[in-house]
């Protein structure tokens, strides 16, 4: 079995960004717990991109898990049991947080060497935090995230699953 990883934002990816949703404020969102956030409306889109995962699972046989790698890092509430249950379906996958320690790029990839990563896929709404180097980088448009088809996209063709799809497909028995 493959291990496969998506490095994926908060704000602007599983959910619009709190400043384009009105008056949340942080304070509201650092004592909520996962499932009162997701009551919230954020975490709204995360169905989307583990349905896009399962499929990839199924069709390539490969783990793909989760790694965080928003600014929510940074915040001291912020915690892998928060996390999984405000991310809902997908929380399941969740494997790491990068370091609050490290600008973004450089947690991803600090991670990514520690632990044996080799095939990740960054999703993102802001791409003036990554440099050529970070390869398999979807940006994200903030107001439609993970809820994108063209996003989706993207991740299926990262994970093999449209390709798998396409061979299966081409599996017909010869009479």
């Amino acid at each position: 079995m493959r291990f496969k990883a998506v490095f994926a934002d908060i704000d602007g990816v599983m959910h619009r960004p709190p400043n384009s949703r009105g008056p949340d404020s942080v304070a509201a969102i650092a004592l909520a717990s996962g499932t009162q956030l997701r009551e919230q409306g954020l975490f709204c889109w995360t169905e989307h991109l583990e349905q896009a995962l399962a499929e990839a699972d199924e069709a390539t046989g490969d783990a793909i898990v989760l790694v965080i790698h928003s600014s929510w890092r940074k915040q001291p509430w912020v915690s892998m049991q928060m996390l999984r249950e405000a991310l809902g379906p997908l929380g399941h996958r969740l494997m790491a947080i990068t370091s609050p320690d490290l600008e973004r790029e450089a947690s991803i990839v600090d991670l990514a060497e520690r632990a044996g990563i080799d095939d990740f896929i960054v999703i993102d709404d802001a791409s003036a935090e990554f440099s050529p180097r970070i390869k398999n980088l979807v940006v994200t448009n903030p107001l439609r995230g993970v809820s994108d088809p063209g996003v989706l996209a993207a991740v299926r063709d990262w994970a093999g699953a449209g390709r798998a799809r396409v061979e299966r497909a081409l599996k017909v028995p010869v009479a």
